[in-house]
């Protein structure tokens, strides 16, 4: 476009997802224009001190939104229909579509057991023993769990637009993210995780290990350890979740606004 091609106070209707709801632009000339002079966001169109203002009985309420650079020597002006918070938040648009998405694993079951078939031999200080060191049988924690395994499809979701004159505002949305979850047992053992899962409490009792010192069992205290705790994941398995993506475009506060459903999950699997 060339400054030919434009003027001052020139008006113009631009269309928008909604077909009854159209977007005010007007160019404006910043020759004489002071820093001072510019409306503030939110001013009536009827209010703007601009040149030629045209058709006030139908979009004189309208509220600017924003002042663009256009060609050199002028801005665009842009006024949007003022709206509550209701009209705001009704979709003017929506339709379904898919989109590929990766949903996390879920935790399904999970327990420790203790198994004594092949303790581990370790050295550790012993008053029993003439050099203060004796032999000590540690058994092994293991951990048994079952996960649905993490997996990427293509989703079905509800796509729904808003539009307004205002930003959106308040889109943090719960989202299936998963925790970590780990444990270490030192000589008995340790692992850890990444799921979708409940509260988990891990219990780290006091420990007795077994001593062998000139061939008579014994048993010695090792010092207590707090219980692990995790809290729980936002999900605890796959459900339709939101996305929120906010834009400003031609004028306007865009929001597209998605609801993701999960697939069906696939067959859980053991682990330890």
């Amino acid at each position: 476009m060339t400054p030919d091609d434009i003027s001052d106070g020139q008006f113009s209707l631009l269309a928008t997802d909604d077909p009854q709801e159209d977007v005010v632009r007007v160019a404006v000339s910043t020759q004489d224009m002071k820093q001072a002079m510019k409306p503030a966001r939110g001013t009536p169109y009827k209010d703007v001190r601009i040149a030629n203002k045209t058709r006030l009985a139908d979009y004189g309420h309208y509220r600017l939104t924003a002042c663009v650079d256009a060609v050199p020597g002028y801005q665009y002006f842009y006024f949007a229909k003022p709206k509550t918070d209701e009209e705001k938040w009704t979709a003017v648009h929506t339709y379904g579509g898919t989109f590929d998405e990766t949903w996390p694993e879920i935790l399904e079951g999970l327990r420790f057991v203790e198994d004594g078939s092949a303790p581990i031999a370790l050295r550790a200080p012993d008053a029993n023993d003439d050099t203060g060191v004796g032999t000590i049988f540690v058994n092994r924690k293991i951990a048994a769990y079952v996960l649905t395994p993490e997996t990427t499809q293509e989703c079905n979701a509800r796509v729904e637009i808003f539009q307004a004159d205002t930003p959106f505002e308040g889109l943090s949305y719960p989202k299936p993210n998963a925790g970590h979850v780990s444990w270490d047992f030192g000589p008995a053992g340790g692992g850890s995780f990444t799921a979708l899962h409940p509260r988990i409490v891990i219990k780290r009792p006091p420990l007795q290990y077994r001593v062998v010192s000139d061939a008579t069992p014994g048993f010695v205290d090792a010092p207590y350890q707090q219980d692990l705790i995790f809290p729980a994941t936002q999900f605890r398995t796959w459900r339709p979740f939101m996305r929120a993506e906010p834009v400003f475009e031609g004028g306007l506060y865009k929001l597209r606004r998605l609801t993701i459903y999960p697939p069906p999950k696939p067959k859980p699997v053991y682990r330890s």
